[in-house]
């Protein structure tokens, strides 16, 4: 969960400077650097997502053999 958080913390942050930098420029290069973000943000969410299943995954495998 906070692999999470702090991606999302991340993907907010990113936001913000994208409007902030994009208020100026056309909407061409607007639109390619939220496109951006979102495809990082998405990435960051996934690889934390992994590690979270993976780690309980992990876990179960480990109570399994402690059982058998």
């Amino acid at each position: 969960m906070a692999f999470i958080g702090s991606g999302l913390k991340i993907f907010l942050a990113g936001l913000e400077t994208t409007i902030e930098s994009c208020a100026g420029k056309t909407a061409g290069t607007q639109k390619n650097n939220a496109m951006r973000i979102i495809f990082i943000s998405l990435i960051v969410l996934k690889t934390s997502r992994i590690r979270i299943f993976s780690r309980g995954g992990r876990d179960r495998s480990d109570k399994y053999n402690y059982f058998q």
